[in-house]
This record gives structure tokens, sequence and C-alpha cells, in this order.
């Protein structure tokens, strides 16, 4: 039981780190703080002089409703780890496995399709850091 323990409380941690990364996102989209994701991702979509005026106002729009959802499913996965894992249900390890899954594919598909590999192994070393846990509580899927 101790290490269904250490299981649980890693992806609780993962969790609460995708809510913090997403409020950061809301809250900073349209500062300089968030420059470094910016270098990442305008080269992608725009060659040069980067994004107009207007292109820079949507993002940091979308970058705050993409920083809401991942906050929301940020503390959903806490929330499933902490009561639906840590109390050793069946269910919860097949949700976590079908929520991960759910994001992971599209997301990671779309990014690839955009020449996004930033994203892409951001996507991938998320989803490793989710796995390992899911796996050491592999017993669970059985009930």
């Amino acid at each position: 039981m101790k290490k269904q323990g250490l299981w649980v409380r890693w992806l609780e941690v993962l969790a609460a780190l995708i809510a913090v990364n997403g409020l950061a996102l809301a809250v900073l989209g349209g500062t300089s703080l968030i420059d470094p994701m910016r270098d990442l991702v305008d080269p992608v979509f725009w060659d040069g002089g980067g994004p107009s005026a207007a292109t820079q106002d949507f993002q940091t729009w979308i970058y705050a409703v993409l920083g809401g959802s991942m906050v929301g499913w940020g503390i959903a996965l806490v929330a499933l780890a902490r009561y639906g894992l840590g109390g050793g249900h069946r269910w919860a390890w097949w949700t976590f496995i079908i929520l991960i899954t759910a994001w992971y594919i599209p997301d990671t598909a779309a990014s690839a399709i955009a020449d996004a590999w930033f994203n892409v192994v951001g996507n991938t070393a998320i989803l490793v850091a989710a796995a390992i846990p899911l796996v050491g509580l592999r017993e669970l899927r059985r009930g």
C-alpha cells in the first residue's frame, strides 16, 4: 500500500503542475513573461517579423482559454488521483488512461502536423511522467 501511495502522490503532483502551468499561461499570456514560450511558438507559424498586433491579441486570448482549460483539467486529475486511485478504485485507473490518451493523441498529432516539435516533446514528457505511476498502479485495472 505504501508503494501505491507514492504513485498516487506522483500523479497528484504532476496534475497540480499541469494546473499551475495553465494558471500561469492564463494570467501571463499577454505579458513579456511568456516570451520564452512565444520564442518557440512564433517561428513555427510566422516567418521573420512575427505575428501582427491583432494576432498577438488573439494569442493573449487563446492562451487564457487554453490555460483555463489546463487549470480545470489539472484540478480534475488531482481529484481523480487522490480520491479515485488513492481509494483503490478500478474505474479511476481506466479513467486516467482514457483521459491521458484522449488528450495526448489529438494534441500531439496536431503539433506534429504543424511542426511544433517542442510541444510534441513536452507532451511526450508528460505522457511518460504519467505512465510511470500508472504502470506502478496497474494492479488496479483488475479491481
